[in-house]
């Protein structure tokens, strides 16, 4: 929750400041629907992979969970790049690492799948944490 309050109010703060206010609030809902999009969809895989966690998801639950994770991502990524004009490098590693996941995931129990799927989102969180405690941490764009 702290992370979306600093995060709403960092937000805010770009808009607010940026010359550009009207491409940052007309660019901005699409990026909070990719996340949406990415949760959602990552909650479906999620709940039919409860019903049977020791099977292999199959394509379409693999599809669901892996990218449902890379979908936020990459909308996280959006969003960070329209505030900061830049592209997270944890968000890169954290989308190509969902994309090697995939072939192996035919091999693992979808719990294990899932499993993977958050370690991912994790990784990134906390690189995004260590990020941001630099003193070299980007001030939003007022371009």
């Amino acid at each position: 929750m702290v992370e979306l309050r600093a995060g709403g109010a960092t937000l805010r703060d770009a808009i607010e400041s940026s010359r550009h206010r009207t491409r940052l609030v007309q660019t901005n809902p699409y990026a909070h629907w990719l996340m949406i999009a990415g949760v959602v969809v990552t909650a479906a895989g999620v709940e039919r992979v409860m019903e049977q966690p020791g099977e292999p998801p199959g394509a379409t639950m693999t599809a669901l969970i892996l990218g449902g994770a890379g979908l936020f991502l990459c909308g996280r990524a959006l969003l960070e790049n329209e505030v900061y004009e830049r592209v997270p490098l944890s968000h890169v590693i954290g989308v190509a690492v969902t994309i090697a996941l995939a072939p192996l995931a035919a091999h693992l129990p979808g719990l294990a799948v899932n499993v993977a799927a958050g370690l991912v989102l994790l990784a990134v969180a906390v690189g995004e944490i260590l990020r941001a405690r630099r003193p070299s941490a980007p001030a939003p764009v007022t371009s």
